[in-house]
């Protein structure tokens, strides 16, 4: 059974209970498991698109340069589409 969060992820469920599929997905396509420094990013910005071509593996270092760290969408999206960016508060360095 497969479910869709408010971010626009899909779930499914597995023998370990419910995984992002697109983390199911590459690991299915690299033969091993994920390890701890990796992410799944989706190429084009929509979180429901979990087609292997668009699903691509980076560190989370790599991951977290160009998504937003709230929640880790893409800078400017909204529930796994890209939109308008919304102004940052001004923040102490």
């Amino acid at each position: 059974m497969a479910k869709t969060m408010n971010s626009g992820h899909q779930m499914v469920y597995t023998k370990d209970g419910y995984k992002y599929a697109h983390r199911v997905i590459m690991e299915k396509k690299l033969g091993r498991k994920l390890r701890e420094d990796e992410e799944v990013h989706h190429k084009n910005g929509k979180f429901g698109d979990n087609r292997p071509s668009n699903l691509e593996i980076m560190t989370t270092g790599d991951h977290n340069k160009i998504t937003d760290r709230n929640g880790g969408r893409p800078k400017g999206s909204k529930n796994g589409e890209h939109s308008k960016p919304k102004p940052r508060e001004n923040r102490r360095v």
